[in-house]
Order: C-alpha cells, then structure tokens, then sequence
C-alpha cells in the first residue's frame, strides 16, 4: 500500500468513491477529470473546493488504484488569546472491498506527520461514530446546548432597530461582522473568508425556502444573524403535530442581539410554535425566558459539536493560557505522533509559560493520552469533572490540575 497526497488529476476519482462510499450519485460524474480540476483551481465555491488538493490517499502497489482517501481544509482558529493553524477533516472515505485492511489509519497517519511538519496545532472532524475516530487521537470536544423555546413565552423584548431578509448576497459584510464578533475568545473557532457565506451570497429565499435575517439595532450597526427552515415536530407535550422556527444559524454581537432576534422570532407566533437553535455552553440564555410551564416547555438538550485533537502538543502547551504561576509535568500517550508521545514539564508565569520541556525524570501530575489531553486542555471540563474520565489519570491536588486544565469556552465551527 502506497500513502500519498493526491495529484489534481486524482480530484474526480476521490468524488466518484466519496459518493459511493456515502451512497449518493456523484455530482461531478459527467465532468471530465480536468473539468473538475479547473473548476476547484480557477473557481472554487467553498473552502473544501479551494484546498481540494489537500487530501492524502492510500493506493494499492501499484500507485493508481485509489482505495481510500480523507481530506483536510485549513483554517486559523482561535486558542487560549491566539490564532493558531488548524485542519478540519472530511470527506473519509474507503471502497468496500478495502475496509479493515488499514487504508484510512494509512491515511491518518501521513496526514498528521505532514500536518505536524507544516505548524499545524490542532485539527477537528464531525464524526459519524465517535469510537471510531478516537482511535485516530481525536476526543468529543465541548457540547452545545440546543434551546427549543415556544415562541409564545418569548417576552416582548424592548429594543429597537430593525431585521432586513438576505437575499441573494445582500448584507455580506454585516453578517461577517456579526460572526467575527460572536467568535471572540472562543476556541477553537474559526475565521472565515467570503467562501464559508455562500450560505449569504446564494440567499434565494423565494426557490430554496431558507430564511437569513439580519438585526441592525436603532444605530445602524449588524447585532444578530439568523439562518432558519420550517420544520414540523412530533414529539410536542400534547402530541399534536407543531411547527418550528428551526435555525441552522444563531449569531449575535451582545445581548441586544440577541433580544433582537428573539423579538424578530415572536413576530411568528400565529405561524410557529417553537424556535429551535444552538449556542455554546457557557451563554446560559434560559433566564431570557420566565414563563415556563408543561404547557409552554422550554426544553434544552445536548448537541455533539465535533471531536479536536492537538497535533502539537509542545505547541499547545507554549500557546496555552494558565492560572497563576506554577510548575506541571504531564505525560502524554499519541500512537499516531511520537513527537507528542512524551513527558512535557511547563513552568508559566501569571497565566503564560515561559518554557515547556521533555523530561524523563520527573513524576507527572497527569498522565493521559492523546485525546484526553487534547481536550482538556482547550476547555471542556472543569478539574471535579476529569475524575470522571476513567482513561485519565491524575497525581495532584484538584488545585493544581486547575492551573492547567479548566473549563473554557468553546465553539468548534463547523466549516469543512
């Protein structure tokens, strides 16, 4: 088996297997393979088109016949006050007569050699099975929390300003504006160019039946960002069959955004029951809305938001931010990056490190692998929590595992 990066002329061939590992007919399969080449080089529509050629694949001996393939799209995103390389994984794909026979961990593993050799710091995936990707290194990152509010328990919201519908690339820098801000000091979310809105530049409400709103407040300026379809729910209290204001969208500069479009959704009422959308943990909105009852259910639930893994550890650990001043030793496991495979002693200073180094002498306070340490570090339990994560284990108080690991926000951006 040859593991390699692809060549353009192989960019048709990864279509074809992606629809047929996946069971879905190939939109390329009337273009030639130049044809989709010079699409991707010349005018590309997403991201995941724009860096088409980042995908490593395994080929059999002979270097031509492709039995797996994955693919990477780069992005800078946010970690601890930095902006950090990090590549969102997609398109796994495997013909099935070469499943179980190594091609993917084939695949993996050239990727994130050249991902480390490149300065890349972490990368995430949005998993169809999380036991399978940990297998890789990669850990479910932070939940967010999903609200479905019954739009007649919105209150009334005593704000100005005004909503405008997007229509067909109308409003581009506003929504950008919107997401830019909304993103602060989350981490592991991504910046984002003009090829991750074509969402806002293709905006044809009247064919496509998806609705983005913007929220400019009394000033003038883009507060919030909404992107919603209708969809009917079955599972209502009553169990009648009700409708919702379902949002794949949910943006918003501050609270005056969001007010802004809550108000906006309460202009629905006589036509939607609920409103349904995502948010991180951390913005707890839940007091926004005082009348509950088992008549008007606000009901909240958990959403996976993806699986990180540090491809860098010494550089994660550089980067990171920490409480106080201190010393931590930690021992990490990485089957994948031998680079990562070690013992890193941190000494920081007021919340930054001044140096991390390998040492074989001293006892770790934490030893865990891979993706435990992965996620941990970027924020996604508090220290009470990690004792809770049967593979992890700690020699330290709770005090000083605190310094090091705790909760932080996050939002991993779903972008690839």
């Amino acid at each position: 088996m040859i593991v390699r990066k692809i060549k353009e002329e192989e960019l048709k061939r990864t279509s074809e297997l992606f629809s047929i590992a996946f069971e879905f007919p190939d939109h390329n399969w009337e273009k030639s393979p130049e044809e989709v080449a010079r699409q991707c080089r010349e005018n590309p529509d997403s991201p995941i088109q724009k860096y088409a050629l980042e995908k490593w694949a395994a080929f059999e001996d002979d270097d031509k016949t492709m039995m797996a393939f994955i693919g990477g799209t780069p992005y800078d995103v946010e970690f601890d006050g930095h902006t950090v390389k990090m590549s969102g994984v997609g398109g796994v794909s495997s013909m099935g007569q070469y499943r179980r026979q190594g091609a993917i961990r084939g695949c993996f593993q050239q990727y994130l050699r050249d991902l480390y050799d490149t300065g890349f710091v972490f990368s995430t995936l949005y998993p169809f099975s999380a036991s399978y990707y940990r297998q890789y290194g990669y850990e479910r990152g932070e939940d967010l929390t999903g609200y479905r509010i019954p739009v007649s328990a919105i209150p009334k919201f005593d704000v100005g300003g005004h909503v405008r519908l997007v229509e067909q690339g109308e409003g581009l820098a506003d929504a950008m504006k919107v997401f830019d801000a909304f993103r602060q000091g989350l981490n592991m979310a991504s910046s984002r160019t003009e090829l991750d809105y074509s969402w806002i530049t293709r905006a044809n409400p009247a064919k496509d039946c998806v609705y983005t709103y913007i929220y400019y407040n009394e000033g003038g300026e883009p507060k919030g960002v909404m992107t919603f379809t209708k969809a009917s729910i079955g599972d209502a209290p009553d169990g009648a069959t009700h409708y919702q204001i379902s949002c794949q969208r949910f943006y918003f500069v501050d609270m005056e955004g969001l007010k802004g479009l809550l108000r906006h959704c309460k202009a629905f009422e006589m036509y939607y029951d609920f409103v349904s959308f995502l948010l991180p943990q951390h913005m707890r909105i839940e007091d926004l809305i005082p009348e509950r009852s088992f008549r008007q259910p606000l009901s909240l639930r958990r959403n996976m938001n993806g699986m990180v893994r540090a491809v860098n550890v010494q550089r994660a650990l550089e980067l990171a931010r920490y409480r106080g001043s201190g010393e931590f030793t930690v021992r990490v496991h990485d089957g994948m990056l031998p680079e990562n495979d070690k013992c890193f002693h941190i000494r920081f200073q007021e919340g930054r490190a001044l140096s991390v180094e390998t040492t074989e002498s001293a006892a770790p306070d934490a030893e865990l692998g891979i993706n435990d340490f992965s996620r941990f570090l970027l924020g996604t339990h508090r220290p009470e929590e990690m004792g809770y994560v049967e593979a992890a284990r700690f020699n330290a108080p709770t005090e000083k595992i605190g310094q090091v690991f705790y909760k932080k926000p996050i939002f991993i951006t779903e972008n690839f």
